[in-house]
């Protein structure tokens, strides 16, 4: 059974400004929030519109620690299990939202990996000018 997160204001905002810009074309959007904002539930909400079309979304994370817990809050917020793909852990390909290490992405067969990708979110990234 997911849990019921309210969103807050700014979450409705910054969900409709993602939005609106796939609308107008761009394909890679940055979408930034401070440190315990509730980018985890937000993805939540925007994997939705996925599901519908049969797509899977994949969240890379760069940290060990960071997969595990996106993974239980998403899982948690959407009512049912997340793939996990990183070291040591059984890949389940078929589970709507993976959570995955780049490191192990890098590494595993493609056999193992989701197929049906519609949505990739980089958990916490690093930019430095030159857009």
């Amino acid at each position: 059974m997911p849990v019921i997160y309210e969103l807050r204001d700014y979450q409705h905002q910054w969900i409709k400004d993602i939005w609106n810009s796939w609308d107008q074309g761009n394909r890679r959007v940055l979408g930034q929030l401070p440190t315990a904002a509730g980018k985890t539930v937000c993805f939540a909400h925007i994997s939705h519109k996925f599901f519908d079309q049969g797509k899977q979304v994949l969240v890379i994370a760069h940290r060990i620690e960071l997969i595990s817990q996106a993974a239980e809050k998403l899982s948690e917020i959407i009512g049912e299990p997340v793939g996990i793909i990183k070291a040591g852990v059984l890949a389940n390909p078929e589970r709507r939202i993976q959570v995955a290490s780049v490191q192990t992405l890098s590494r595993r067969e493609v056999l193992e990996l989701p197929m049906k990708i519609g949505l990739l979110i980089l958990d916490e990234c690093k930019c430095w000018g030159g857009f």
